[in-house]
């Protein structure tokens, strides 16, 4: 049962509704008595959840999400090494936007976690895995707060994550800005400008290439990616061992030729993904790109070069290390060049050929 008793000397909140909870005595204040945000208001609805038995306490609903975040992790039981995955997430991604929030906030925030995961984190040039498990860590807190009793409900449940088989829209930045962009990363760093428009690399893979990565005839091995972790794992889709060949323009095979040798047989190991990211947006501000423009911007530019100039999509999947070619036609099949007028170039040459030797 609710009641509310006022407090003459309380200018601020007068009124203070005291109920009992869990066994335990509360009180809240409130300025008003009346109206949706008056104790009158609060203690009705205490009553109707009580008998309804989903009553949460505010109180506990006020805990900042961070904190809630970190004691999930503390709770989990299973590999040590996705516990530091989780809160390398949290660390460098979702606390930065929402670990001063409540609990309740990020529960009923439905429209701001789906900008977070569809504009701000994607803005960042994040990879889909690295956005993927921002949302599984948010959803997964809130998920047991609401299990526990925390929180009554959430909002999150559903929000659909940016899709990497859309349609490939990008800005093709010219050589001149991207001359200032490699600049701006560094003597070394520089070259995994050339790198990623040359042969289509993600970034983690780029960053994951090393001297044996070089094989005879111009072809580039890419056997692993540097993953959000900070370690080097198995490219996407594949699995440890597994690698693919991607034909190297005479211009990436001069920049890398410049590159000093490192004892840990990686050109790029100095920089972590987001040093790299960051370096990169700083470059892209000099050269005066759109704040759209991120990295996989050059992997498109790739793709769209080899398609216009007629290498068969088939080649291009392969290189881009597409699981399917369905992705690959899903991202880039309106940059195939149209084949209507070769297909008839092809069909009169051929009647014409066999008309005459009839």
């Amino acid at each position: 049962m609710a009641t509310i008793i006022t407090k003459p000397g309380n200018t601020k909140k007068k009124y203070t509704v005291r109920y009992q909870h869990n066994g335990r005595q509360r009180e809240r204040s409130f300025a008003v008595k009346k109206g949706p945000a008056g104790a009158e208001a609060f203690a009705a609805k205490f009553e109707h959840d009580s008998r309804a038995q989903i009553f949460v306490d505010p109180s506990r609903a006020a805990v900042p999400f961070a904190t809630a975040a970190e004691n999930w992790v503390a709770s989990l039981t299973g590999k040590p090494s996705t516990a530091i995955v989780y809160r390398r997430t949290l660390r460098l991604y979702v606390n930065p936007a929402i670990g001063t929030m409540t609990l309740a906030q990020v529960a009923a925030d439905r429209d701001g976690i789906r900008k977070l995961l569809n504009v701000t984190l994607p803005a960042a040039d994040l990879s889909q895995s690295v956005i993927h498990t921002a949302y599984i860590v948010i959803r997964a807190v809130v998920a047991d707060a609401v299990k526990s009793g925390t929180l009554g409900q959430t909002r999150l449940s559903g929000i659909a994550l940016p899709d990497e088989e859309t349609r490939a829209e990008f800005v093709f930045a010219s050589h001149a800005q991207l001359a200032i962009v490699a600049k701006r990363m560094g003597e070394v760093h520089g070259a995994l400008v050339w790198l990623m428009r040359g042969c289509g690399l993600r970034i983690g893979e780029a960053l994951a290439v090393g001297p044996a990565c070089i094989l005879p005839g111009g072809v580039l091995r890419v056997s692993e990616q540097l993953l959000a972790t900070g370690e080097y794992g198995p490219l996407k889709h594949r699995k440890a061992g597994q690698f693919r060949d991607v034909p190297m323009p005479l211009y990436v095979v001069e920049a890398l030729s410049k590159l000093p040798a490192r004892d840990d047989g990686h050109w790029f190991s100095e920089a972590s993904r987001t040093a790299a990211v960051r370096w990169f947006r700083d470059g892209c501000r000099l050269a005066g790109l759109a704040d759209e423009f991120v990295s996989r911007h050059l992997r498109h530019t790739f793709a769209s070069v080899a398609l216009a100039n007629s290498v068969p999509i088939t080649d291009v999947s392969k290189w881009l290390g597409h699981q399917s070619i369905n992705t690959t036609y899903a991202i880039y099949g309106h940059l195939v060049p149209s084949s209507w007028e070769r297909a008839r170039l092809a069909l009169d040459t051929e009647y014409e050929t066999w008309a005459s030797a009839a």
